[in-house]
C-alpha cells in the first residue's frame, strides 16, 4: 500500500514543492531524447509542467541516493536589467551567472561524494580549486561551512581546506569562455562524471516583468552558444511558450546547436496524470477516473476547464477529489460521485471566465477558447462589460443586431421572431464554445422573459 497523501496531493500544484512527484510523474514522449547530451530549448505554457520535466531530467542525470552520472547545475536565471549591456559584455554577464551555478553544484558534489583528494592528479586538484575560487560569486568559505555541517566527516574537512587554499591560475582571468568550459569539463570528467549539465527554469516572472528585454537578451545569449560548445557541457533551458514565435529565432537554433521541444499534452496523457495522482493521493496502486465519478462527465469538465494544461487539469479535479474524500469519510466507503454530486461540485467550484483586454483572448479556467466568430466575441465582450448584472433581452438583441448589421430586422413590418431567433442561435453557439457543459451553463445565464447575465467572470 502506497503512502496516503489525500487532498495534499492536489494542494501546491508546483513541482518544486512536491517531493513525491516522481512517484506519479508522466514523462513526455520524447523524454529519452531530451536526456541525451544535447543542449535544448523546451517551450511550454504556464502550467504545462516545465519544472516537473526539469526535475525529472535532473533525477535521471543525478538519481537520489546514488552517485550522479553528470554534474547537474541549476542556474537561477536573473535578468540583466542594464539594457545598455549588449554583445560580448552581456554574454559575459550571463556566463558569470552560469559558471557560478556550476561552481555551487561542484561544491555540493564534492562534499556529498568526496573523492580521495590525495589520490587525484595534481592538475585536477588545482583546476577544481581554481574554478571554485574564480567563478563562485560570493564568500566561498561561508558557502562551504553549512555543507560541512550537512555532510561532515574528516575527509570533507580536508577537501574544504584544500578548496580554500590559494590555487594556481589555470587560465588568465580574461581567458576566452570556450577555454574555461573545456577546463571545467575536463576536471569534472576526471571525477568520474560524464560532464556538466546546466538547467535554466523559472523565466515566467522575468517575462512578465519585461518580455522584450528577456527575449532580446536570451536571443543574444543563445546566439553566442558556440562559446559553450563542448561535447560534455550542455544546457536545458525551459522557456515560456509566448517566446516561441516566428520573430524570435536565435541563430543557435537555426544552426541546430540546440534541440527544440514543445511541451504539449493530449487528453489521454493528461488523464493518465490524473489517475496516477489519484492513486498516489488515495494510497492505491491504480485508480481509474471511473472510480472517482462518471468518467465521460469528468473528462468533459476537465477538458472544458483545464484545456491542455497539466496544472489546469489538477486544479480542476481538486474539488471533485475533496468531495469524494468527504463522501468516503461520511459513509465509510469509497463510492464514485454521482451525476448529481458532480453537478453540485461544478456549481460550487466553477472556473472563471476572463477576457484579456489587450488581445481579446478568452480564457475559461485554464482553457483558451478558440473559434469564436467576430459577432460572438463582440456579444461576449458586451456581456463581459456588464458581468454580474442582468442585461435586458431587448438591449442585448439590439446590440447584437447592430453588431451584425441586421438592425433593420427590428423595423416595423419585419418579422420579429426572426430577429429573436438570430439572438437565440448566437447564444446557443456562444454556450457551445465557452461552457464546459453547455447543457448546464455556468456563464451565460438566461432568465426567462427578463434577460441575460454573464456570471463567474473576472
Amino acid at each position: 500500500m502506497a503512502e496516503l497523501l489525500g487532498l495534499s496531493a492536489f494542494d501546491s500544484l508546483q513541482a518544486e514543492y512536491e517531493p513525491w512527484l516522481a512517484q506519479c510523474y508522466v514523462p513526455p514522449p520524447n523524454f529519452a531524447l531530451m536526456a541525451r547530451w544535447r543542449s535544448m530549448l523546451v517551450f511550454g505554457d504556464a502550467g504545462a509542467g516545465k519544472t516537473a520535466l526539469r526535475l525529472a531530467l535532473e533525477r535521471t542525470w543525478a538519481p537520489p541516493e546514488a552517485k550522479p552520472t553528470a554534474l547537474v547545475a541549476h542556474w537561477p536565471f536573473t535578468l540583466v536589467e542594464d539594457a545598455s549591456l549588449t554583445g560580448t559584455r552581456l554574454v559575459r554577464a550571463y556566463t558569470a551567472q552560469a559558471l557560478d551555478a556550476v561552481a555551487r553544484a561542484l561544491m555540493h558534489h564534492l562534499t556529498q561524494f568526496p573523492p580521495n583528494w590525495g589520490q587525484l592528479p595534481g592538475w585536477v586538484r588545482n583546476a577544481l580549486g581554481w574554478f571554485a575560487q574564480t567563478f563562485f560569486l560570493g564568500d566561498l568559505g561561508q558557502h562551504l561551512e553549512p555543507l560541512q555541517s550537512e555532510y561532515g566527516g574528516e575527509q570533507v574537512s580536508r577537501l574544504q581546506e584544500a578548496l580554500l587554499r590559494p590555487a594556481l591560475d589555470v587560465l588568465p582571468p580574461s581567458s576566452p569562455i570556450p577555454l574555461v568550459i573545456a577546463e571545467v569539463a575536463k576536471a569534472v570528467q576526471a571525477l568520474g562524471l560524464e560532464g556538466v549539465r546546466v538547467t535554466v527554469d523559472g523565466l515566467e516572472p522575468w517575462y512578465e516583468a519585461d518580455r522584450t528585454l528577456l527575449a532580446d537578451q536570451l536571443e543574444s545569449f543563445l546566439n553566442a552558444l558556440a562559446l559553450f560548445e563542448h561535447p560534455r557541457f550542455a544546457y536545458a533551458i525551459f522557456v515560456p511558450s509566448e517566446l516561441d514565435s516566428s520573430d524570435w529565432s536565435p541563430g543557435s537554433v537555426v544552426r541546430r546547436r540546440v534541440d527544440v521541444y514543445r511541451l504539449k499534452w493530449d487528453a489521454l496523457a493528461l488523464e493518465t496524470m490524473m489517475e496516477r495522482r489519484l492513486a498516489l493521493a488515495l494510497g492505491e496502486t491504480a485508480f481509474p477516473l471511473s472510480r472517482l465519478g462518471p468518467p465521460e462527465r469528468l473528462r468533459r469538465w476537465l477538458r472544458g476547464c483545464g484545456g491542455y494544461s497539466a496544472r489546469g487539469w489538477l486544479a480542476t479535479l481538486r474539488p471533485f477529489v475533496a468531495r469524494f474524500l468527504a463522501k468516503a469519510e461520511e459513509g465509510g466507503r469509497r463510492e464514485p460521485l454521482t451525476d448529481e454530486e458532480c453537478v453540485r461540485v461544478e456549481t460550487e467550484s466553477p472556473p472563471r471566465l476572463f477576457i484579456d483586454p489587450d488581445t481579446d483572448q478568452v480564457l475559461v479556467g485554464w482553457r483558451q477558447v478558440e473559434g469564436l466568430q467576430p459577432a460572438q466575441l463582440a456579444l461576449l465582450k458586451y456581456l463581459y462589460q456588464q458581468r454580474g448584472r442582468l442585461c435586458p433581452r431587448e438591449t442585448v438583441l439590439r446590440y447584437y443586431l447592430q453588431t451584425t448589421g441586421e438592425l433593420h430586422r427590428l423595423e416595423p413590418g419585419q418579422a420579429r421572431y426572426s430577429a429573436e431567433g438570430l439572438l437565440d442561435q448566437a447564444m446557443y453557439r456562444l454556450r457551445q464554445a465557452i461552457e464546459p457543459d453547455p447543457a448546464n451553463p455556468i456563464f451565460v445565464i438566461t432568465e426567462k422573459q427578463r434577460g441575460v447575465r454573464l456570471q463567474n467572470a473576472w
